[in-house]
């Protein structure tokens, strides 16, 4: 009898996937600030720390640039080692070169832009900012973050011309239907809780300008994964060139825009006071970022010199955890792809929301909105893994077109062309040999 859910084959590739999944939850919990405050180590929370966004970014890039910088720097000195250790005698390239008919007729291919790669980068980045905006002003629920997949799928298909089957289909609809209602009904139970204090939830006509910002941002960022694997696989582009180029773009961009705030003081009305956020003291004037609140933020006089040095080095840590986790993704773009990376950021935040509801429901503060987040993440999960193949369906011809019933199909096809060849080649022989004992 077939079973009609199986798992789809392993890959050696999907490593990358599991490794990014294993390491990052811990990781996440311990530097991140995706799990709710109530479940964070006390002395790691958000507070002891300093509030400026932008230039943590900064800080983020300037480690990503330097990672470049020394991973390129060591590839280079290996070339030079292998060079130095090879025996092959050196040839000299203009004594007795042999004119070849195939440079005659070369073609010359257009030159590879490198203005083009940075312009994609800086795409990326204009799609990070969008999404720094998005959540100072706090429009966390209003973020269809499961949309991101479409717009990847419809991105693969223009520039790869991937085509969609039916099961690919099927996975698609899952997620815009279930997993996007699961988010629109979280969204309701947030607006109608009385105690939320959400700019959205006071201003209603906010909520499709949230909403579209978001759109803006992952039609941006879907388009920069998709490119950027373009890149990877069609004009062999090294992402340690990739860490560099954008290492220093993060730099320039996250620089101005941290030192200029610095030196203006926000107005005081609703708006500034979800968006300006930094400030040395209650009562004091507030800054959407500033350098040197930032900096007396890190060392605080009320703290011993031993534990502002601890803090001082956890920030670090958060920091490059921050950058080897962009430097992890990228890693899963080139080798696997776009929604290979989707899925592992929607099964990471899948556990989260997991250890989570656990932790929620025994503490007894357990809230139908987070259920219904819950749920999309639930459904958002089983159909990218549907469309990745990690989840095989076995009925109605949902299984026809998977890859490896296509590879199958393809090499019977191959085997039954070489029987046929073999078959007519016996007939061609046996012919021959019946002439000649005619003759």
């Amino acid at each position: 009898m077939v079973k009609l859910i199986t798992l789809g084959k392993y890959d050696h590739k999907y490593k990358y996937l599991i490794i990014y999944i294993i390491i990052f939850i811990p990781l996440e919990y311990l530097l991140g600030y995706s799990f709710p405050e109530e479940m964070q180590i006390k002395f790691l929370t958000e507070e002891n720390f300093p509030d400026n966004v932008l230039i943590n970014e900064l800080f983020k890039y300037l480690m990503i640039f330097i990672y470049g910088i020394i991973i390129s720097r060591e590839e280079i000195k290996t070339i030079i080692e292998e060079k130095k250790n090879s025996n092959a005698p050196e040839i000299d390239e203009n004594k007795n070169k042999i004119k070849l008919i195939y440079e005659e007729n070369k073609v010359e291919y257009p030159e590879f832009s490198k203005y083009k790669v940075i312009l994609l980068l800086g795409i990326y980045l204009i799609s990070f900012a969008l999404d720094d905006i998005c959540y100072l002003l706090g429009f966390d629920n209003l973020d269809f973050w499961m949309l991101e997949i479409i717009f990847v799928i419809i991105l693969n298909f223009f520039l790869f011309n991937i085509k969609a089957y039916k099961h690919q289909l099927i996975a698609i609809c899952f997620v815009l239907i279930f997993s996007t209602l699961m988010r629109i009904i979280e969204l309701i139970f947030v607006i109608k809780k009385d105690e939320e204090e959400m700019i959205y939830v006071k201003y209603k006509w906010i909520i499709p300008i949230g909403i579209i910002i978001f759109l803006l941002k992952y039609c941006l960022e879907s388009y920069f994964l998709c490119r950027l694997k373009w890149y990877f696989e069609l004009k062999f582009f090294s992402e340690k060139i990739t860490f560099i180029y954008i290492g220093i773009l993060g730099i320039i961009i996250f620089f101005i825009g941290s030192i200029i705030p610095t030196f203006f003081e926000c107005p005081e009305n609703y708006f500034s006071s979800k968006i300006c956020t930094v400030y040395e003291n209650e009562g004091l004037p507030k800054y959407f970022e500033s350098f040197i609140i930032y900096f007396k933020k890190i060392w605080r006089k009320e703290r011993s010199t031993f534990l502002n040095c601890v803090y001082i080095f956890i920030l670090l840590l958060k920091i490059a955890y921050s950058a080897f986790k962009f430097v992890f993704e990228i890693i899963i773009i080139k080798v696997l792809g776009p929604m290979y990376f989707l899925c592992s950021i929607t099964i990471i935040y899948f556990f989260i929301q997991i250890i989570s509801f656990i932790y929620f429901l025994i503490v007894n503060k357990l809230e139908l909105s987070f259920i219904f987040g819950l749920l999309s993440f639930v459904f958002s999960n089983i159909g990218t893994l549907i469309y990745l193949e990690l989840i095989e369906l076995n009925f109605c011809g949902l299984n026809h077109n998977l890859k490896k019933n296509i590879d199958m199909r393809a090499l019977d096809d191959a085997l039954d062309i070489y029987k046929e060849e073999s078959d007519d080649d016996n007939n061609s022989r046996g012919y021959i040999n019946l002439e000649e004992n005619n003759s």
